[in-house]
């Protein structure tokens, strides 16, 4: 069932005071393996699990890029330990990214490593970058695409990156469950109240904002009119921050009667609903 609803500032400043004060989970570091991660705390999500995702986090947030409006800057971090080789194929990735006219996503700061713990010691294995290669899909879209080195089983690949997309209007949803079970997931994004989104969500599981607070920025756009004349003016908007946090979620089933699984998946879409621009009326986006 798809729920929908509308970042609208009124409604946002009423509910700051009683989310902010929720207590939010710390981030979790790329490269901070311990022991304890290879400890089997799966058990009771599923007991046949062939693979379990410790951690899986993203963000997005809005950037001016001081040359022609803004840009959207995705960061992602994954950490999943391979139980056994059935999940194997968990140790490819692809990650999407679109190229089209006057509009392409860069990838920055990829990094991602395979964990072997043997005898008590934990071994580092760097996935090289001459093994990182990029693939056409369609028109429209490229794939970055890796595969992990020294798998065994029992290990943990962890990976990040960046993703700078100047694609304004639009916001990458994040998909909360997989395949398999899942320890903790989290996504947030901070948006200018420029950009007013509408949130849709499904699955489940509750998806109302863990935590919601704001901030001020200003930001220095580079602006080209109609007439093809250019000037620099100052925005200065107010960020709202949105966060949610999901644990201990069980994997995703194909049942037998299950057509379109996606419409089970607990997931956050985004559609821009207005532009709000300084000293205007609301531009609805259709």
């Amino acid at each position: 069932m798809i729920k929908r609803f509308c970042l609208i500032v009124s409604i946002l400043m009423c509910c700051i005071n009683s989310y902010s004060q929720k207590e939010s989970l710390e981030k979790i570091k790329f490269g901070e393996i311990t022991n304890k991660d290879f400890e089997p705390n799966y058990k009771s999500i599923d007991s046949n699990a062939q693979a379990v995702i410790l951690y899986y986090a993203g963000s997005a947030k809005y950037e001016s890029n001081n040359s022609s409006w803004f840009n959207v800057i995705y960061t992602y971090h994954k950490r999943v330990r391979l139980i056994n080789k059935n999940a194997f194929d968990a140790a490819t990735i692809e990650i999407p990214l679109y190229k089209g006219e006057g509009a392409e996503d860069n990838i920055e700061k990829l990094e991602a490593a395979t964990y072997v713990l043997e005898n008590g010691i934990i071994t580092k294995t760097k996935v090289d970058k001459e093994s990182i290669f990029k693939d056409k899909v369609t028109k429209d879209f490229t794939i970055k695409k890796f595969t992990f080195p020294n798998l065994k089983e029992g290990c943990i690949i962890e990976y990040t990156y960046k993703i700078i997309s100047p694609r304004t209007h639009y916001l990458r949803g994040f998909y909360f469950q997989d395949k398999y079970p899942v320890i903790r997931t989290e996504y947030d994004i901070s948006v200018p109240t420029l950009f007013n989104f509408v949130f849709l969500t499904g699955g489940y599981y509750d998806l109302n904002p863990k935590e919601v607070s704001q901030s001020y920025q200003t930001y220095n756009i580079f602006n080209i009119n109609g007439s093809g004349s250019s000037r620099f003016f100052r925005y200065d908007a107010t960020n709202v921050f949105s966060k949610w946090v999901l644990t201990n979620l069980p994997p995703l089933v194909r049942e037998k009667y299950t057509t379109t699984i996606k419409n089970h998946v607990a997931k956050i879409e985004f559609q821009l609903s207005t532009l709000n621009f300084p000293n205007e009326p609301p531009k609805p986006i259709i």
